[in-house]
């Protein structure tokens, strides 16, 4: 799948009542996604929680994707 049909079947799935973790791990598994395309989803993904995401998760969430790769 490409990230904009992920991103019309997440629009959908949100219209329908799905949890956060539901629509997570949809994006999670789609397979063709790179690790950008993920993360822009999974933004768009906690931007639409309608219960909300406190401010502190959410830059938990973006310090974990900002991580920069050990090298050895």
């Amino acid at each position: 799948m490409t990230a904009n049909q992920v991103r019309a079947a997440l629009r959908e799935r949100i219209e329908r009542g799905a949890t956060v973790e539901e629509l997570d791990t949809m994006v999670r598994l789609t397979h063709g996604l790179g690790e950008r395309q993920r993360a822009v989803l999974l933004g768009e993904i906690w931007r639409s929680d309608p219960q909300g995401i406190t401010r502190r998760r959410l830059d938990a969430a973006r310090s974990l994707l900002r991580r920069p790769r050990w090298r050895r």
